[in-house]
């Protein structure tokens, strides 16, 4: 919901049961109070990008401004975790590989699916040690290929 809303489209629920679709509008009413006051500028939202250099690709939330600043936004449910710090940089090596100009900080929202979720907002800047972490990683998934 919250991805079409930003691509200016309606959701399309048709094939989720009604449980999940409760669930989405919680998420959904959640993103927009976060929302509300800002000047939010999609450029790129559920972009599918890849890297010829390092074999890896991903599907980025929203690369966009928020109040005239560059921003990449990943959005979670059930929480944030490091991995998500450490995904987010390597989406953003794609964007700077695939000439977009880099974004000044990474935003990862937790968006609650029930009433007893909180919504969480972690901004992240540490980007040359979540991308270094995602090199290493992409290298040791090579070197377990090679093991087997």
């Amino acid at each position: 919901m919250i991805l079409a809303h930003l691509k200016g489209e309606q959701a399309d629920t048709s094939d989720y049961s009604a449980n999940q679709i409760t669930e989405a509008e919680n998420c959904f009413l959640s993103y927009l109070a976060w929302a509300k006051g800002k000047d939010i500028k999609p450029n790129l939202v559920e972009q599918s990008l890849i890297s010829e250099a390092y074999q890896f690709g991903g599907c980025l939330d929203f690369y966009g401004t928020i109040n005239g600043e560059l921003v990449l936004v990943d959005y979670k449910t059930g929480g944030i975790y490091d991995e998500a710090k450490i995904q987010t940089c390597a989406y953003r090596q794609l964007l700077i590989e695939n000439e977009h100009p880099a974004p000044d900080k990474i935003i990862i929202l937790g968006i609650p699916r029930t009433e007893d979720e909180k919504f969480q907002e972690v901004t992240f800047t540490k980007f040359d040690v979540g991308w270094k972490y995602f090199k290493n990683l992409r290298e040791n998934y090579n070197l377990d290929k090679l093991l087997k």
